[in-house]
């Protein structure tokens, strides 16, 4: 997230229009409706794009299953998942001029 910071308070105007946004799952993100949703976001023009987290998968970090085949082999580290989410960040932080990431 190159734009984003972590608020606990706003300064300037209130925020009209806000974007709320969680779950991703990057790299394992359903790729087509992450495209419609950022161009319907683009349309809502947002003051504010909230992202209330679970926006990487962590697989390597995970209780869950670790069967190879749940994530592209396995070979997914979270370096990777983090550089997979690197064209969301971009066009979020185009999109809103404030971006509030609550990991």
């Amino acid at each position: 997230m190159s734009g984003g910071k972590l608020f606990t308070r706003f300064s300037g105007p209130t925020p009209k229009r806000i974007v709320v946004d969680s779950d991703n799952h990057y790299p394992v993100h359903d790729k087509r409706f992450e495209i419609f949703k950022l161009r319907i976001a683009d349309d809502f023009d947002p003051d504010l794009w909230v992202n209330l987290g679970d926006q990487y998968d962590a697989y390597s970090l995970s209780v869950f299953s670790k069967d190879p085949a749940r994530l592209y082999g396995g070979r997914y580290t979270l370096q990777a998942e983090f550089d997979s989410a690197q064209m969301y960040w971009a066009a979020v932080d185009r999109i809103a001029p404030r971006v509030v990431y609550l990991p």
